[in-house]
């Protein structure tokens, strides 16, 4: 279950995002997060950490929520930016491929 929109305020306090499986992927899974729209926006937001690993099965922690701390840095232009960041599930099937979290950044103006 992954969230499809989040909106940070430029150089401000961060926010959350949690996530967690759908499915049960009977092993281990990692979900690497990573913007989409180009290398320009890995300079105006991080992720920490910038990838999770979940575990399958009966005693798995596949069905847990958990938490990626996301945060903007203060850049020189004053536009409010937006883009997509594909949470990439790696070990897995596409089954389990995670839809596009849209992160919207907006700017203070400064």
């Amino acid at each position: 279950m992954f969230p499809t929109e989040l909106t940070l305020l430029e150089n401000t306090l961060s926010d959350d995002i949690c996530i967690r499986l759908g499915v049960d992927p009977s092993h281990g899974v990692t979900v690497t997060l990573t913007p989409t729209a180009g290398s320009a926006y890995i300079l105006k937001v991080s992720f920490s950490p910038t990838s999770i690993s979940f575990t399958g099965g009966d005693d798995g922690d596949w069905d847990t929520y958990k938490t990626i701390v996301v945060s903007s840095s203060a850049n020189s232009d004053t536009l409010d930016e937006a883009f997509a960041m594909t949470p990439i599930v790696s070990g897995t099937t596409a089954i389990l491929a995670a839809p596009d979290i849209t992160i919207k950044i907006q700017d203070l103006g400064d």
